[in-house]
């Protein structure tokens, strides 16, 4: 019978595994479209909005260890505000956040359909809190994956950010 059990687990979780995949792969597919359509990530300043978010999505994950999943999502909110950030800054810590939001708020998401992350976040229970942090960290392996796999890297950006 424990056979029986760790097979529906194994194939529940490759369900939400595949679904972390898609939506991972569709995230950054649409970072990658968004260059071409804006003309960025050509030769020239070394700059754009997916070398920067290939590069933040590497990180991430050790930031959410690191500081918790409300901290780093306000940080994410700060950066993509911050006064001296560029346009590539901005626009790669923006699409971060909403990949991540859209991620975490989604129907039978930990936050369900809250509009809103960190509104979500704050007003968590320590059980949801601690489901939505460990499917954050989950859902950025992908992330991480597909973007190394399919965005240019931004030498700039290890520079500024690094």
């Amino acid at each position: 019978m424990k056979k029986k059990t760790t097979t529906k687990k194994a194939t529940a979780r490759t369900t939400i595994e595949q679904e972390r995949a898609k939506h991972a792969l569709d995230s950054v597919r649409e970072v990658s479209d968004h260059q071409v359509e804006h003309g960025q990530g050509g030769k020239g300043s070394g700059d754009s909005v997916e070398g920067r978010y290939r590069v933040y999505c590497n990180a991430l994950p050790t930031q959410i260890v690191m500081s918790g999943l409300g901290q780093a999502v306000a940080t994410l909110m700060e950066r993509k505000q911050r006064p001296k950030s560029n346009a590539y800054q901005a626009g790669a810590y923006e699409k971060l956040l909403a990949h991540l939001s859209s991620w975490l708020c989604r129907t039978g998401g930990p936050y369900g359909d809250s509009p809103v992350l960190i509104d979500a976040i704050v007003a968590s229970d320590q059980e949801t809190y601690v489901r939505a942090h460990a499917d954050a960290l989950a859902y950025l392996v992908w992330l991480k994956k597909f973007a190394q796999a399919l965005l240019k890297a931004s030498e700039k950006a290890v520079r500024d950010d690094g």
